[in-house]
């Protein structure tokens, strides 16, 4: 039976997004205060066997594209798998945007991610303004008016 309070708010909007560091693909280092004070971030969890993750590429792409020169980053952070994987879908997919690597899970259990995809945009003052398990046509406008401001 499909439990419907996976769908609860796992964080709290309005708050400081706890700071991360993860490596990407290529073993760089990024952490999430990397972007703080100058970047909307899209926080994307994801799992590479998920078809909701995989179809949510494309709209990822597609934003990025959009965004990216106007002060916007996607960090999508894949959940347990190995680098090895997540290079087949980066270069499968042709993924614009940049991976991490969160290959213990560990700071998905820090932000409480229970299903997948589960996004989460934060503000340009690092603050989380919304999150949810698919992005819709409110999130798209939140990225617009952050974006603007």
């Amino acid at each position: 039976m499909f439990n419907l309070s996976i769908l609860a708010k796992q964080i709290e909007e309005g708050i400081e997004a706890p700071d991360f560091s993860l490596k990407d693909t290529e073993d760089r280092e990024i952490s999430l205060s990397d972007f703080r004070h100058n970047k909307v971030v899209l926080i994307d969890f994801f799992k590479s066997y998920s078809p909701t993750c995989i179809r949510e590429i494309n709209l990822l792409n597609r934003l990025n594209k959009r965004y990216q020169k106007r002060g916007f980053k996607i960090l999508s952070i894949d959940i347990e798998e190995s680098q090895k994987t997540v290079k087949s879908v980066i270069k499968r997919y042709n993924i614009s945007y940049t991976v991490l690597l969160d290959e213990k899970g560990e700071v998905a259990r820090e932000y409480n991610v229970r299903g997948f995809p589960y996004l989460i945009i934060i503000d340009k003052e690092g603050k989380v303004r919304w999150d949810g398990y698919w992005l819709n046509r409110d999130a798209e406008s939140l990225i617009d008016k952050l974006l603007r401001d």
